[in-house]
């Protein structure tokens, strides 16, 4: 579990994450925003603007939550955030119904589909994939001594 962004922990998943050609995910329990429709936020992760950041700069294509049941999808710069609903509890929020997501990836596009048990299943989300060649990562470096800073 994330509990907290540490600086050494930033940069050490900006670095596993810093090969530009692959489809990068992180799936977590808690959500990273807050989800409409479903009261008073007290479950983001502790640090989620710090984890955004650092998703965001390492590349991170797709995160994956869904602590609260209700689906959502938010597009946040070249991320694309993904909030399950549940189909196997009845602890669900207002009128949401039970649900999953099924998300289809294609080298331009990237769709999610939400789908009730036995209903058709509806395009919730279908945005142009950016293909990024190049990472925004960049490594640490060591203070040079000279009393400058990073």
């Amino acid at each position: 579990a994330i509990e907290a962004v540490s600086a050494a922990s930033a940069s050490m998943e900006e670095e596993r994450f810093s090969d530009p050609d692959e489809f990068k995910i992180v799936a977590l329990h808690h959500h990273l925003l807050p989800v409409p429709g479903t009261g008073r936020e007290r479950n983001i992760v502790y640090d989620a603007g710090d984890l955004l950041r650092v998703l965001g700069n390492s590349g991170c294509n797709m995160v994956l939550c869904g602590h609260k049941h209700v689906p959502h999808v938010w597009r946040l710069e070249e991320m694309v955030i993904v909030n399950a609903g549940t189909a196997c509890t009845h602890r669900l929020r207002g009128l949401t119904r039970a649900s999953y997501n099924i998300i289809e990836l294609y080298r331009d596009r990237i769709r999610v589909i939400l789908k009730h048990p036995f209903d058709e299943p509806e395009v919730v989300a279908d945005f142009e994939r950016e293909l990024r060649r190049e990472c925004v990562w960049q490594p640490h470096t060591e203070p040079a001594g000279d009393g400058s800073e990073r």
